[in-house]
């Protein structure tokens, strides 16, 4: 919520706002890869049409381009939508035109933060009030503090999910053909299918922390979303290397992802309470979601190795019964005797010999 002059203005979010000052009027905004404001429109409901209010293009870190903007500003007597620039308010009052974030001040027009970066001592190649890391085509920057944040928990996701099945792949290799065949027999299509999964769960944190729910909300919704994650991973892994589909199996992996991304969040919960520092700082986030990955890999695993171990107890079970059934129907072939008054069981050389 925002006022105007005491007076209530509108309820920002994700996709626009609801602009009170125009009877509660819903407006949307189209944004492109970076977050970056472009085109804030509404539904004209008497005409059945989409409305421009404003336009907005700009140089790499923000300053608008006027002649391609020539609406930036939104026509007169509308208020204009003020979050432009990877999403950041834009702040005009003393005659300044700058973007103020969460934890500083940008400077469109020298590129430069106002202060010094919060995380300073997590980027120490670059200078503390460097933009997006000079890069603003490739990143953003929206709360000021991290230009690598939006899109590390998708990065670190995607790299532990790669490493785990690796990791296990190379280790069963090992295990069956000695060091020298460690990398014999790698299966290309469960680490692709893994590596995907990873970005997907981070990109499932990432989207869940934007939300401001609850903790135990939080969890909830990982598990949730991890759990379909594994279900996804399973199946198409499966199809991958079998063309066939196990049911039970996809349900089983689906809830052990679930099952260790719950633990996972927690611990990271748990680390944020008793050291003060976030969980999602680089480091903390590969030790705890490394954990996580190596727990699922090795339930899912035990699984697999238990579900083989049946069938084949199953088969060997079967092979048994069938030959028991195959000797219990095996019986001696004896040809019936013709005459009615002898005993059918008679051998036949005796039915051969002449009557006296």
């Amino acid at each position: 919520m925002e006022y105007l002059n005491e007076e209530k203005e509108g309820y920002y979010h994700e996709e626009g706002r609801i602009n009170l000052l125009e009877g509660g009027r819903i407006e949307y905004t189209l944004k492109d890869h970076l977050g970056n404001g472009r085109v804030y429109c509404y539904h004209d409901t008497p005409l059945n049409q989409a409305k421009t209010i404003q336009e907005a293009h700009y140089y790499p870190f923000g300053l608008p381009i006027q002649k391609l903007s020539p609406n930036f500003e939104a026509s007169v007597g509308v208020e204009a939508n003020n979050y432009q620039y990877n999403g950041i308010e834009l702040v005009e009052d003393f005659g300044l035109h700058v973007n103020h974030a969460l934890f500083r001040t940008l400077d469109p027009q020298t590129g430069r933060w106002w202060q010094i970066d919060p995380l300073v001592e997590e980027f120490y190649a670059w200078s503390p009030y460097n933009s997006n890391l000079d890069n603003p085509i490739w990143y953003n920057d929206p709360k000021g503090d991290c230009p690598l944040c939006p899109v590390a928990p998708i990065l670190i996701g995607a790299a532990v999910g790669f490493i785990a099945d690796l990791s296990f792949q190379v280790g069963a290799n090992i295990y069956e053909g000695g060091v020298e065949n460690a990398f014999s027999d790698i299966k290309v299509n469960s680490l692709i299918a893994s590596t995907s999964a990873g970005a997907l769960g981070g990109f499932a944190v990432m989207n869940i922390a934007t939300l401001g729910v609850a903790t135990s909300e939080a969890i909830t919704l990982g598990v949730a979303a991890n759990t379909g994650i594994g279900m996804v991973e399973s199946t198409s892994k499966q199809i991958l290397s079998t063309n066939t589909v196990d049911g039970s199996k996809v349900v089983r992996d689906g809830i052990i992802s679930g099952g260790t991304a719950g633990y996972g969040d927690s611990a990271g919960y748990l680390f944020k309470e008793f050291t003060s520092e976030s969980a999602e700082k680089v480091l903390p986030s590969i030790s705890i979601n490394g954990a996580s990955e190596i727990m699922e890999n090795t339930f899912q695993n035990m699984g697999d190795s238990y579900g083989a171990q049946n069938k084949s107890t199953n088969l060997n079970n079967n092979l048994r019964s069938n030959k028991g059934t195959k000797e219990n129907n095996t019986t001696q072939k004896v040809t019936p005797s013709p005459y009615k008054n002898q005993d059918r069981n008679v051998p036949q050389m005796l039915e051969n010999m002449p009557i006296q």
